[in-house]
């Protein structure tokens, strides 16, 4: 990818949610607050409301915070990022974002997973996750429904007010050719046609090649950055990677601050 002065200058700007939260299965972040901003592509999604099975619910507040549960504070932090593209009526969130890190373990699957769930709840949009970082092996998924051995819907999972594929039974053998296949392009393209917005949760930029390799498939993404574990020479590697690619922002996760000691006994009297 050209990395020209300008797209690492917008990636260096790009704003921060910080998340503050305890880890729950090694990839669990809450958020507080956000500072600095960056800019955002003006791509409007054309992708029609999906209808859901009969058999499922309706999502309903419950169904919501459910789904949500104690990250509420990250999913405000979701909620901050959102609100950018409603600064201007001419600007609209982008249809295809992925969720990305430097890393693996700095949170992607769960940020991804708010959200998609946010934004379904929120803005009653159509949202559907896509695992594609290769860790939802259990149940059919991505690489079933490529290989037509599982319809879409059959596939789709509903989990609150949002819908998610999750990765399917692939083989570590397999991963670089569905990455790079036409076959995956097709799916998403599907997916782009039947929901508003896509959220695809892709494998750590540094960790391999196939991250950067699938960036093609979206508009945007949203940089996941682990607090005290990712350097900055890693975050802006990945910008410069990414400079091509359009940031709607970062979520700093897993930030834990800590009163100084004198301080904490002063407030306790």
């Amino acid at each position: 990818m050209a990395h020209s002065g300008a797209a690492r200058d917008r990636a260096a700007r790009s704003r921060v949610a910080r998340a503050d939260g305890d880890e729950a299965n090694g990839d669990t972040a809450e958020g507080d607050e956000q500072v600095e901003g960056g800019e955002m592509t003006k791509s409007r999604g054309s992708g029609v409301r999906p209808e859901r099975p009969s058999t499922l619910p309706i999502a309903s507040a419950t169904d919501y915070a459910a789904a949500i549960g104690e990250l509420e504070p990250l999913a405000e932090s979701v909620r901050y990022i959102l609100a950018r593209p409603q600064v201007s009526i001419d600007a609209d969130l982008p249809p295809r974002i992925a969720v990305v890190s430097a890393l693996a373990g700095e949170g992607v699957t769960t940020v991804s997973t708010v959200f998609a769930s946010v934004l379904s709840h929120d803005s009653q949009s159509a949202a559907c996750r896509v695992d594609l970082s290769w860790e939802s092996t259990t149940g059919p998924g991505v690489y079933e429904v490529i290989m037509g051995s599982c319809e879409l819907d059959d596939a789709l999972v509903w989990n609150g007010p949002s819908a998610s594929l999750r990765s399917g039974e692939v083989s570590r053998a397999e991963w670089h050719r569905l990455a790079r296949s036409e076959e995956l392009d097709k799916l998403i393209g599907t997916l782009s046609g039947r929901f508003e917005h896509v959220i695809l949760d892709l494998p750590a930029i540094l960790a391999g090649s196939d991250g950067l390799a699938m960036m093609r498939l979206v508009d945007a993404y949203l940089l996941v950055v682990k607090h005290g574990v990712t350097t900055l020479e890693q975050v802006q590697t990945v910008t410069d990677l990414l400079s091509d690619v359009s940031s709607i922002g970062s979520v700093l996760n897993q930030v834990r601050l800590r009163t100084p000691r004198p301080l904490s006994r002063w407030l306790a009297g």
